[in-house]
C-alpha cells in the first residue's frame, strides 16, 4: 500500500493536521495537542489502508487534491473533466461536491475510459437533487454527455436509485421499475447518510448494488467502453458528495464457441421407433445426424460456465443412450463435464430403436441389435461433441424471433367434452381444436471473431413426423432445413434444431388439408421441402434484423436440476381395463408366438403393462414420484428451458409469457426420454384419448404445474428483477 493511497481514503484536512504536526518541534515531546492529532490521524490512515488493501486490485479515482474546481468544460485537471451545463465540482476533504448551477445537466467525467470493471463509490445528498454516476459514457461534438447512468434518487422520485438509465440517448429506463424494485430500493438507501454504490460491466452485462442490495441486472449492446462522470441535474438547486470512488479493471469477458457434427446413420438394418410395432428398416433415404455446439463463457469477474448443446436425428433421448455418451464423452475428453451436456431429439420416428428392453429381434449379419446400436450411436454422439469441445474459440451471438406455420394443433374436440388425437373434424358434433398453436421461430446464431456463421440454434414448436409411418431411415423436416440453411450459409454451417414445447403438435392439419395439399402441388414442393421453405425465410428474415447486434463476451449460466413429480394416479377402473388388455394380448402370444415379437409383445408390454406395474406400485407407496431433469441456460438476455416430456403446448404458453428473459427458447425431450412421456393438460385429460389417456402419460397436470414453477424459480436465480 502506497502513501498516496491512504491519502486518498482519509479526509484532507486531517492530512493537513498531520503535516503540521509532524513538522512541529514540540513534536518530539508527544503532549501538544497537534501531536495528539498526527496520532489520531495515523491510527485513522492505517485503518483506512487496511480496507483498502482488502479490496485487491481496486484503484483510487480520487486523484484530486483540495482546492481543485472545475468551471471551464473540456479542461482537465487531476485527471478529470466537466461538460455540460454551469453546475460546479470542487474537491475537498477527501470528496468531490457538485452543486446545481444555470444550464442543463453537468458533468465530472473521468479523462479515462473504461471498458469491463467494478466501479464503487460513496454518494450523500446535503441539498436533494437529482444525480447519477455515469459509466461506459462519452461525449459528442456538441459537448453532450450521453451513456449509461446508474441513477442517484434523493427521494424526490422515491425509489429509483442504482437503476440504469440510458443518458441523452435513449433516455429511457433500460428495465423498467416495478413496485417490488421501487421497496428494494427504498429498503437498501440510508436517508441522510453516506450510501455505497457498486457497478460492474462484465461484456454487455451490466449490474449495480445499493449497500449491497442488487438493485439492476441486465443486458445491453449498445456501448462497451467509455467514461465515468458524476451527473448534476440541471435545476434550482441541490448539492451532494462523492467520496471513495475506485474501480477494478476486468479482463475482457469472452464466450467461446465450438461446433462438431456426427453422421450417426446405422451401417446395418435397425429397429425402429415410434410406432407401436416394430419395423425394422428397410434403407436410407436421408442421413441421421448429431449436431453439437459447445459454447463456454469467461467473465473477468471470474465466473466460468460451459455447456454442450446436441441435437440428434433420433426419437427419444433414452436412458441407455445417455448413460452411454456420458461414458464415452468422458473417456475422449475428460475436461467435458458431461452434466452440462444437453441432449434433445429431434422425434424423428424413422431411426433406430435406443432401449436394450425390447422385442428379440430376427438374428442375420445385416440387422443390428440393440447394444450394438446404442454404442454405435452413443461414440458418434461422442464424436461431434469432443469434435465442438476441441474447437471452442472466442466468438459472438445473435438470436432473434419470426413466425411460421409449421405445426398444427391434433386434437379435435366433440360436444359431448371429449378429444381424440387425429380426430374426424367433418362431422356435425366437432367443437374445434383444444389448444392453441404456436408458431415461433426462434433462431439463436453464433459467429466467429471474423462475422463467419458457424451455427444456428432452431427452436420449433413441431415435432419431426412428416414421414412417421415409413419404414426406412430419414431425419424428417430437418434434413431438407440444413440443407437449405447451408445454401444460405455456407456448407460448414451446424444447425441444431430444437422442438419446442409441442406434445399437441403435429407438422400436419386435422382440417383445411386439401387447400395445404394444393399449394404444396403448385409449388412444386413436398410436405419436408414446404416446412424448409418456411423456416429458411424465417431464419433469412429474422438474420436481416439482428446480425448487426452480434456480440461478444455473452455471459452463459448453466443450471440442472431433477425434480421429483407427482405421478399421475391409476384409477382402480384404469387399472383393471390394462389387466383385461394385458390378458389379451398374452393370450394372443401363446396362439401365435412367431406374431408376437412384432405386434403383440409391445403393446403388451409397454402399454397396458406399465399402467398394472404403476398401480402395484402406488398400493404400496401412495407418493410415488417420476424423477425429470430440466436445465435452465442463460445465455445474456436469453433463457433456454427444457424438460423430458412430450409437453402440451399451453405449458409453454406459461413459461414463455412467465420467464424474466427478454427472448425464451423451449426445448422438450431431452435427458432421459422414454415411451409413455406426453404431459398433457388438465384440459386434455378430461377429453381423453391417445396422449392424454393413463397409458401415455406418467406425470399428470398437477405434476406439469410444478414443472413450470420450478423451471421459472431456476430462472429468476438466473435474471434477477
Amino acid at each position: 500500500m502506497r502513501w498516496k493511497d491512504c491519502e486518498a481514503v482519509v479526509p484532507q484536512r486531517d492530512v493537513a493536521t498531520f503535516r503540521e504536526a509532524w513538522t512541529s518541534p514540540e513534536r518530539a515531546e508527544g503532549n501538544s495537542v497537534s501531536w495528539k492529532h498526527a496520532v489520531g490521524f495515523i491510527l485513522c490512515a492505517l485503518s483506512a489502508c487496511a480496507a483498502v488493501a482488502q479490496e485487491e486490485g481496486f484503484v483510487s479515482l480520487m486523484t484530486v487534491k483540495t482546492g481543485d474546481t472545475w468551471t471551464e468544460n473540456g479542461k482537465p485537471l487531476n485527471g478529470w473533466v466537466k461538460y455540460g451545463g454551469e453546475a460546479t465540482f470542487e474537491a475537498k476533504d477527501g470528496e468531490i461536491i457538485g452543486r446545481r448551477g444555470p444550464g442543463g445537466n453537468t458533468f465530472l467525467c473521468t479523462e479515462k475510459n473504461y471498458a469491463d470493471f467494478i466501479l464503487r463509490f460513496e454518494f450523500k445528498y446535503d441539498i436533494g437533487c437529482n444525480s447519477g454516476m455515469q459509466f461506459r459514457s462519452n461525449v459528442n461534438a456538441k459537448g453532450t454527455v450521453f451513456g449509461y447512468q446508474c441513477e442517484i434518487d434523493d427521494g424526490v422520485m422515491t425509489g429509483l436509485t442504482g437503476l440504469i438509465y440510458d443518458e441523452s440517448r435513449r433516455n429511457r429506463w433500460l428495465r423498467q421499475p416495478t413496485g417490488e424494485t421501487k421497496r428494494r430500493i427504498t429498503e437498501a438507501t440510508k436517508k441522510d447518510d453516506w450510501n455505497e454504490m457498486a457497478v460492474q460491466c462484465v461484456g454487455p452485462s451490466l449490474k449495480t448494488w445499493l449497500n449491497g442490495v442488487l438493485i439492476d441486472s441486465l443486458i445491453d449492446t449498445e456501448t462497451r467502453e467509455g467514461f465515468f462522470g458524476l451527473q448534476v441535474h440541471g435545476g434550482p438547486q441541490g448539492q451532494l458528495r462523492f467520496r471513495n470512488i475506485r474501480v477494478k479493471e476486468l479482463p475482457p469477458a469472452t464466450l467461446s464457441i465450438g461446433t462438431g457434427r456426427a453422421d450417426i446413420t446405422p451401417p446395418k438394418r435397425v429397429p425402429l421407433l415410434g410406432q407401436f410395432d416394430l419395423r425394422m428398416s428397410k434403407g436410407v433415404e436421408t442421413p441421421l445426424t448429431a449436431n453439437a455446439v459447445a459454447l463456454e463463457s469467461a467473465g473477468g469477474n471470474g465466473q466460468r460456465d460451459a455447456t454442450v448443446f446436441v441435437s440428434v436425428d433420433v426419437c427419444l433421448i433414452t436412458d441407455d443412450l445417455l448413460d452411454a455418451v456420458r461414458k464415452k464423452v468422458a473417456e475422449r475428453d475428460a475436461s467435458i463435464a458431461t452434466d452440462k451436456l444437453v441432449l434433445n431429439s429431434t422425434h424423428t420416428h424413422t431411426a433406430p430403436t435406443l432401449t436394450l428392453d425390447n422385442p428379440k429381434l430376427p438374428v442375420a449379419d445385416d440387422i443390428m441389435d440393440y447394444p450394438d446400436v446404442i454404442d454405435f450411436t452413443a461414440g458418434r454422439i461422442a464424436d461431434a461433441v469432443a469434435e465442438a469441445w476441441k474447437s471452442r474459440k472466442p466468438g459472438k451471438m445473435a438470436f432473434g424471433l419470426d413466425f411460421g406455420v409449421v405445426g398444427w394443433n391434433r386434437r379435435a374436440t366433440y360436444a359431448n367434452g371429449s378429444s381424440r388425437m387425429y380426430g374426424n373434424t367433418n362431422q356435425e358434433d366437432f367443437r374445434g381444436l383444444e389448444a392453441m398453436e404456436d408458431y415461433d421461430i426462434g433462431s439463436i446464431f453464433f459467429l466467429d471473431e471474423n462475422d463467419k456463421m458457424l451455427a444456428v440454434i432452431l427452436n420449433v414448436a413441431c415435432p419431426s413426423q412428416v414421414v412417421e409411418m415409413r419404414s426406412h431411415i430419414n431425419a424428417d423436416y430437418w434434413h431438407p432445413v440444413r440443407e437449405t440453411l447451408k445454401k444460405r450459409f455456407g456448407d460448414d454451417l451446424t444447425v441444431l434444431g430444437w422442438c419446442s414445447v409441442a406434445g399437441d403438435i403435429a407438422p400436419r392439419p386435422i382440417y383445411r388439408k386439401a387447400a395445404v395439399d394444393r399449394m404444396n402441388a403448385l409449388r412444386k414442393l413436398d410436405e419436408m421441402q414446404e416446412i424448409a421453405r418456411k423456416i429458411d425465410r424465417a431464419v433469412a428474415d429474422t438474420w436481416e434484423a439482428v446480425q448487426a447486434t452480434a456480440t461478444d463476451g455473452m455471459p452463459l449460466e448453466h443450471r440442472a436440476e431433477t425434480l421429483q413429480l407427482p405421478m399421475r394416479k391409476v384409477t382402480e377402473q384404469e387399472y383393471q381395463t390394462a389387466k383385461v388388455e394385458y390378458g389379451k394380448a398374452q393370450a394372443a402370444v401363446k396362439a401365435n408366438p412367431n406374431k408376437a415379437p412384432a405386434e403383440v409383445d409391445w403393446m403388451s408390454g409397454g402399454w397396458h403393462g406399465s399402467v398394472i406395474k404403476r398401480y402395484e406400485a402406488q398400493q404400496a407407496d401412495p407418493d410415488t414420484r417420476c424423477p425429470a431433469t430440466i436445465h435452465v441456460v442463460r445465455l445474456g438476455p436469453v433463457a433456454i428451458f427444457t424438460n423430458p416430456f412430450e409437453m402440451f403446448t399451453d405449458y409453454g404458453a406459461q413459461m414463455k409469457a412467465r420467464s424474466p428473459a427478454l427472448q425464451t427458447f423451449l426445448i422438450q425431450l431431452t435427458d432421459r426420454s422414454t415411451l409413455g412421456s406426453y404431459l398433457a393438460t388438465e384440459r386434455a385429460v378430461r377429453g381423453g384419448h391417445y396422449s392424454a389417456v393413463i397409458q401415455s402419460v406418467s406425470v399428470g397436470p398437477d405434476g406439469g404445474q410444478v414443472l413450470v414453477n420450478e423451471t421459472l424459480r431456476l430462472a429468476g436465480e438466473l435474471f434477477p428483477q
